[in-house]
């Protein structure tokens, strides 16, 4: 339900249990509502949380991945689903898992979050992951010791 002229628009698992039509549809319609970054009215913003990465693609501007009620990375939708990706291992896991993508399951379990390390918490599963890695990640967009470059995502 909309609010009159509310700043910001709440999407909780918009598309949650819809076929591709409806949330085709459902996407369509959410983007009705937003105003263009570029409008200077001051209009109405858009968060969306969601699972659904194809989604995500046609709606966001920018996207924020979390991992165990972190976020790990922060990033242009543009580059995040194009050229040059994710720059967090799990961002880039996820996008591998995708059917259109190379349908790879992200590897192991996730943590118990009631028991979570002072370090990464993605670590365990990791194919990059060091002893630094039990150290608390770096502030900034991407909370990793090892993040991809853009010049090994090229290679």
């Amino acid at each position: 339900a909309l609010v009159g002229a509310a700043p910001l628009l709440l999407a909780d698992e918009p598309t949650t249990g819809l076929d591709r039509d409806l949330v085709d549809r459902t996407v369509d319609e959410l983007r009705r509502h937003i105003d263009d970054p570029g409008d200077h009215g001051g209009g109405r913003a858009l968060l969306m949380i969601t699972h659904d990465l194809a989604a995500a693609e046609r709606i966001a501007d920018r996207v924020a991945v979390m991992y165990a009620g972190r976020i790990v990375e922060l990033a242009d939708a543009t580059t995040f689903f194009g050229e040059p990706g994710p720059r967090h291992p799990y961002s880039r896991a996820l996008l591998q898992a995708l059917p259109d993508r190379a349908f790879t399951p992200v590897p192991g379990m996730p943590p118990e979050l009631g028991d979570l390390p002072a370090g990464c918490a993605f670590a365990a599963r990791c194919d990059r992951a060091t002893d630094t890695c039990a150290a608390p990640p770096p502030a900034g967009p991407v909370a990793c010791h090892h993040p991809h470059v853009p010049e090994d995502i090229r290679a």
